[in-house]
Formats: structure tokens, sequence, C-alpha cells
């Protein structure tokens, strides 16, 4: 239990958080500390420039009085004797005019200048000057304070750092801990949501408490893969259920034929009527499991084979031939207006079984007399196949329904020759087209019929040149 607390992540934020807080705390309160120094030493160098300035200006008004002038300095030193100041006069030859007695012994000799100089040494701040001005000999100043009182600034500051720091310490891993835990409430409902999660159960979904984070981001990215999820074992069921129920029609009708059978002794031309019905079964019953082996591998085929390209005008052009008879025995015409050389990188057999089931599906629903015309056609970045027939059309409430696997349109528009399909033609359309990154749908002919449409977009797959 310990090793998994310390495994969490609601643990490796509060630590992180921690972490970051006490070294960026840190930085801060050396900064601070750094600029404090900086800041008393600034202030201190601008009050003994200002003070030598005065000195300067006294020499120029008492000069040749010597003793006035030392008289100014001991003024100067005395003034300043709770702070510890001192300071020095030396003549043009360095023989010293007046030091006070607090002076401390220079282990470095002083470089003299116009210019105001500027040095901490020896726990000291210093500053000096030459006095050039006419009539007046080159007078050297020499004031200075001991940097206690920075150092005493220092150790206040360092105590209270200290305390401060003892509180950090204190508070960060309590506010790291209690950051982390809100910061991954959401989490924990996510993962306590998805524990209850049942695949007989998928009506429960993650909150979205409406702040546009990442957090509320990933809940509704799950939300709606829980809803492709639900759809899914949704419409395997239904699948389930309908496989069943269109499977059980032809068995029903196999075991009645052979139940009749076996009832009495029949004549031979009986038992072969009676096998005949039989093998219809049969044969409808394969076609069936067929379209159902189909339709399985093109919606779940997980790493379909590399694409090849091959020739979509002339695949389509042998659809429309091959079917040409059935529809001459309908009394329907075949109508192909087919762009040459339209080629594409896919799976020929695929689209094989596309094109074949959208002319079938259009024989099945259009009268005798009546037209089927195919087009094919490559522009504008795209490839459009149509296959448009002459039926009674598709009502507007089943548009959306008719490519649901085992959904079939109302018998009104159906041809009555027996030719019923079981409402898998075009759920495998569907699912082919999809796995080519293109559409299928249906659009409206005046005054009748329908229109499938399937489009292709070059960017989706690349096309092959001819």
């Amino acid at each position: 239990m310990t090793s998994n607390f310390f495994r969490s992540l609601r643990f490796r934020l509060a630590f992180w958080n921690t972490l970051v807080v006490l070294l960026a705390s840190l930085l801060a309160l050396l900064a601070v500390r750094e600029g404090l120094r900086l800041t008393l030493l600034s202030e201190t160098f601008d009050v003994l420039r200002d003070e030598i300035r005065e000195l300067e200006l006294a020499i120029s008004e008492l000069h040749p009085d010597a003793e006035a002038i030392r008289t100014e300095f001991e003024r100067k030193a005395e003034g300043h004797r709770d702070q510890g100041w001192f300071v020095e006069l030396l003549d043009p030859t360095g023989k010293v005019v007046f030091k006070s007695p607090r002076f401390p012994e220079l282990t470095t000799p002083l470089p003299f200048r116009s210019s105001i100089q500027f040095r901490q040494q020896d726990e000291t701040l210093l500053a000096w000057r030459q006095i050039e001005r006419p009539g007046i000999p080159g007078f050297r100043i020499v004031l200075g304070t001991p940097d206690a009182f920075i150092q005493r600034s220092f150790r206040g500051l360092t105590r209270s750092m200290w305390w401060i720091g003892a509180g950090l310490c204190l508070l960060a891993p309590v506010g790291g801990y209690l950051l982390a835990w809100w910061a991954i409430r959401p989490v924990r409902e996510i993962i306590e949501t998805t524990r209850t999660l049942q695949p007989k159960q998928m009506t429960r979904r993650l909150p979205i408490r409406d702040t546009g984070d990442e957090l509320d981001q990933l809940s509704g990215e799950i939300n709606n893969f829980l809803d492709q999820i639900a759809r899914y074992i949704s419409s395997q069921q239904e699948f389930t259920a309908n496989a069943a129920h269109e499977l059980r029609s032809p068995l029903t009708a196999i075991q009645t034929s052979v139940e009749v059978t076996l009832e009495k002794e029949r004549t031979e031309p009986e038992y072969r009527e009676q096998l005949e019905t039989v093998s219809e079964q049969c044969a409808q019953l394969r076609h069936l499991v067929n379209q159902l082996l189909e339709l399985s591998d093109a919606e779940t085929q997980q790493t379909p084979p590399p694409l090849k390209p091959f020739n979509l005008s002339d695949l389509v052009a042998k659809s429309a031939e091959f079917f040409s008879g059935i529809a001459e025995d309908s009394r329907i015409r075949i109508v192909t207006r087919i762009q040459p050389n339209v080629c594409w990188h896919g799976y020929a057999d695929r689209m094989r079984q596309v094109v074949n089931n959208l002319l079938d599906n259009a024989l099945k629903f259009t009268p005798p007399d009546g037209c089927v015309t195919v087009g094919l056609v490559q522009a504008a970045g795209q490839i459009i196949l149509t296959v448009e027939d002459t039926g009674s059309g598709i009502p507007e409430a089943e548009k959306n329904k008719v490519f649901d696997r085992f959904y079939q349109v109302e018998l009104a528009r159906q041809r009555d020759d027996g030719r019923r399909g079981n409402g898998l033609g075009l759920s495998i359309c569907r699912a082919i087209v999809e796995l080519h990154h293109g559409e299928i749908g249906i659009q409206d002919v005046d005054p009748h019929g329908a229109r499938f449409v399937v489009r292709f977009t070059e960017n989706g797959i690349p096309p092959f040149p001819a």
C-alpha cells in the first residue's frame, strides 16, 4: 500500500510541486538578500559622495585657514560618531593634516584621482578624492564608515529567511498535496466511472465540468469513445439477432421440407421436387452466410493488404456487361457513361463487389422497360461512381436506413419476381467504400428513381497515374 502511494500520480505531483516551490522561494530569498546588499552599498556610497563634496566646499571656503579646516573635519567626524565614521585629510605631499582617532589602518594604498573613488575593504566602506581647484593645493580627502550596519541588516534578513524557509518547508508539501488532490480529482472520477462500466450496461458517462481544460477534453474524448463502443455493441447485438432471424427462415424451410417428405412414402418425382426445394433453400442459406462473412471481413479487417493499382473504368464496364444479360431478360436497359482510363489504388475485388451490389440492387427495383445508368468520372480531385435507376424511389425517412444491415425498403419499391435480397448488399458496399476512405450516399431522381453516389477523394488515397 505504501509503495503504491509513492508511485501514485498524486504523490509525484505533490513532490515536484513542493520541490519547485522551495527552489523558487530559495532563489527569490537569495535574490532579495543580494538586492538588499547592493542597495545598502549604493545608498551608503551616495551618502559618502555627498559628504566628500560638503568637505570639499568647506575647504574651498576656509582655505588657507588650516585650523578652521581641521575644526570642520573634527565636527564632521564627531557628528557621525554613532555610525563610526572616520575621516582623513592629507596635504599635496601626503602629510596628514587631520585624522580621526577611529581611522583604520589601510592594507592597500589608495590611488588618488580627481574623481570620487569607492571601495569596500577590511569591513569598511571608503570614499576618497583629490581636490583640484584653482588657488587650492591638491588636498586629499578620505571618508569611510564600518559596514557593521550592513552586516546587522544581513543577519536580520537571514534570520527572517530561516523562518520563512521553515514555514515554506511545512506549507509547501501540504499545499502541494492539496493541489495535487484537487488536480487529479477528475482523474479519480474517470477511474471510478470506468470501473463501473460493463459491456451490457454502457449508459454511464464521465462528468464534464465545463472548464475547457485538458481533463475536460479527455473526458469528452472518452465519452465519445464510449458512445462509439455502445453503438458498436448495440449494432452487434442487432446484427446477431437479425442474422439469427435470417438464418432461421431457410433452416425452418429445409426442416419442414424434410419432415414433410419423411411423413410417408413418395414417388421419385415427389422426392426430386422436395430435394430441389431443399437445394434452393441451401443455396439461399449459403448466399446469406457468404454475405455475412464478406461484411464481417470488410468491417473488422485491422491490417488490410497493401493497395494495388487497377483500372476502375475497365472494372465498372465489365460489371455492367456482366449484368446486361439479366437486364435484358427483365426488359431493362443499362446505359454506361464511363470516363476511360480512370485508375486508382485499392482492392479491385472489393470494388467489383460494390459495383455488382449497386447494379443488382438497381435492377431489383427497376420495373420492366426501365433504365439503369452507370457513370464514372474523375474531376476536381475526386472520383465519382454513380448507379441510377428509374424505380419508385426511396422515401425520405428511409434514406438513412438503407445502409443498415438486414434493412429492406418497403415492398412497394421491389419487383414481384422473387428477386428479393436479404438487406446486406448495401451494408457491404458501405463497409468497402469506407475501407477505401470514401463515402456513399443517395440522391433523388425526378420524377422517380434513386441515384447511389460513391465518392473518393484523391487526397485520401493516392490515385494511380494512367
